[in-house]
């Protein structure tokens, strides 16, 4: 889970022009951040085939906010 966590935060960091532990940060960030955080935590669910539960533990968030968002 870790590993395909660091190979998506790397392409979503690449693509969103922002650095993969961005994504990993406690706060929220700026707005295109958290952006990118949601699609980082999607990519992590429906394209990975991670559970919420497991997107949470590895994004380093709450499971609600990873179903919510």
């Amino acid at each position: 889970d870790e590993a395909d966590a660091l190979r998506v935060a790397a392409v979503v960091g690449a693509v969103h022009l922002i650095e993969p532990a961005a994504l990993f940060r406690a706060t929220r960030g700026a707005d295109h951040e958290s952006e990118a955080r949601q699609e980082f935590h999607w990519l992590l669910h429906t394209g990975v085939g991670l559970s919420i539960n497991r997107v949470a533990r590895v994004g380093r968030r709450d499971r609600s906010t990873v179903s919510y968002g």
